[in-house]
């Protein structure tokens, strides 16, 4: 994400939109941080998860995530070849 803000500033005529940005840097926050400690918190009780609803959540959240993640680095990869960097 770094490289993409910098090449940002070398380029600003071929700059990505700004909702790229922040959409990369709230899906990190997402997946790092709130994910875990609501599974943390709420699906499981001393080791173990309290039903199946949890498991799907977890696996739901996880495919998305990763999908979102493929998403936003096509979107980078197909800029950055459109640009010839």
């Amino acid at each position: 994400m770094l490289s993409v803000l910098a090449q940002r500033n070398q380029k600003p005529e071929h700059a990505l939109p700004l909702v790229t940005y922040i959409s990369g840097f709230v899906l990190v926050i997402f997946a790092l941080l709130l994910i875990p400690w609501v599974l943390r918190n709420y699906a499981y009780t001393e080791g173990k998860i309290k039903n199946y609803g949890w498991l799907a959540f977890a696996n739901v959240s996880g495919a998305l995530w990763l999908a979102c993640a493929v998403q936003s680095g096509v979107k980078v990869y197909d800029w950055s070849v459109s640009i010839g960097s």
